[in-house]
C-alpha cells in the first residue's frame, strides 16, 4: 500500500480533472472548463509529487507537495467543517503530475492533473506501481497511458468511481515535458522549471 492509497501550487499550467460523481474528464478551457474524452497521454511519473492539498470553495487549492521519492511532508494540523457539519482535517492526501496529450489534441496539450479525490488517488497509485515495475527496462523513456472508462468502488460508507488508467507503451521523452512553464509549490521560495534531459520523439504522436 502506497502513500496515495493509505486510509507546488501549479498555477501556470492548465488543468485536467476527473469528476468521480459526474463520471467525466474536464479540462481548463478559456476562463471555464469543458468535458472531453481522452484516449492516450504521456504521464510524467518520474516528476510525480505527493503530499497534502487544501481545497477551499472559490479559491485556488493550497498544496504541500514533494517528489514521490522524497520525504512526505507532515500533514498540517488544521481543521475545517465539511458539508455535513463535521470537523475534519483541512488538508487531504493529494498528488500532482504533468500530462502531455498527442499533437492532434490542440494548441494546449500539456496539463497538470492534481487532486485529493480518492478515486483519482487510487488510479495514479496504480500507475506509479506499474511505472516503478517497468522503468528500469525503459531507461530514458516515459509511459504512454491509456484511458479506458472507470470502475465503481465502495469505500467505507461511501463509494467512488476510479478512472481506469494503464501503461500501454513507452516512448522517448518529448522535449515538451521539460520546456514547461515554471511552477511553484507552497514551500518553494522561487519558481522552478523542470531541467531533466530531453530526447526528441521524431514521428511519434507526441
Amino acid at each position: 500500500m502506497s502513500f496515495l492509497t493509505q486510509n507546488d501550487n501549479s498555477d501556470f499550467l492548465p488543468y485536467i480533472n476527473w469528476g468521480s460523481q459526474a463520471v467525466q474528464w474536464t479540462k481548463k478551457e478559456g476562463e471555464g472548463k469543458a468535458s472531453f474524452t481522452p484516449t492516450t497521454a504521456i504521464f510524467d511519473m518520474e516528476a510525480l509529487k505527493v503530499g497534502w492539498i487544501k481545497m477551499e470553495q472559490g479559491q485556488s487549492p493550497i498544496k504541500m507537495l514533494e517528489h514521490y521519492k522524497g520525504t512526505v511532508p507532515a500533514m498540517p494540523d488544521e481543521k475545517t467543517t465539511n458539508q455535513q457539519g463535521r470537523e475534519v482535517n483541512a488538508y487531504q492526501k493529494g498528488f500532482s503530475v504533468n500530462v502531455l496529450f498527442g499533437k492532434d489534441f490542440g494548441e494546449d496539450r500539456l496539463f497538470e492533473f492534481s487532486t485529493s479525490q480518492k478515486g483519482s488517488l487510487e488510479a495514479v497509485a496504480g500507475l506509479l506501481e506499474a511505472y516503478e515495475a517497468g522503468k528500469d527496462a525503459n531507461q530514458g523513456k516515459v509511459p504512454v497511458v491509456t484511458f479506458s472508462g472507470h470502475t465503481h468502488k465502495v469505500m467505507g460508507k461511501g463509494s467512488t468511481n476510479i478512472p481506469n488508467l494503464s501503461i500501454t507503451s513507452w516512448v522517448d521523452r518529448p522535449v515538451e515535458l521539460d520546456v514547461t512553464p515554471a511552477t511553484v509549490t507552497s514551500n518553494d521560495a522561487t519558481p522552478v522549471a523542470n531541467t531533466a534531459s530531453a530526447v526528441a520523439t521524431g514521428g511519434s504522436e507526441f
